[in-house]
């Protein structure tokens, strides 16, 4: 009996997937000593804790704005761009002259023009 019992139990178990099994406080431990330290990580000149900072990021919103024609949106983004001190700024001053020549009217508002000159694109 004891030994159907036991062929039986081996069936079964062959069906089971087999899994591996760790402690969970391993694996934790572990985790938590390869994770950089927040306060190491902010110091570093080469680190990029935010998308706010690269240009790229802003120069697919500027675009996502103006497929929908929101060029109030765009020049916010524009200005954001700036203020957040995304990089490469050559990059975002390059979009924005190629969005102006896009948008010949536009250098001609108030608003535009600001944001060029902040660009360094016009005189004031």
């Amino acid at each position: 009996m004891l030994l159907a019992e036991k062929s039986s139990k081996e069936n079964d178990d062959s069906a089971d997937p087999k899994t591996p099994v760790t402690s969970s406080s391993h694996v934790r431990a572990k985790s938590k000593m390869s994770a950089t330290p927040f306060y190491t990580a902010a110091h570093c000149s080469k680190c990029r804790f935010d998308r706010l900072e690269t240009s790229s990021f802003w120069i697919g919103q500027i675009k996502m704005a103006e497929s929908v024609g929101k060029h109030f949106v765009a020049s916010a983004f524009f200005k954001l761009a700036l203020i957040s001190q995304a990089e490469p700024i050559r990059n975002l001053r390059t979009e924005l002259k190629k969005y102006l020549s896009r948008h010949g009217h536009l250098s001609e508002k108030k608003e535009w023009r600001k944001v060029a000159v902040r660009y360094g694109l016009f005189e004031e």
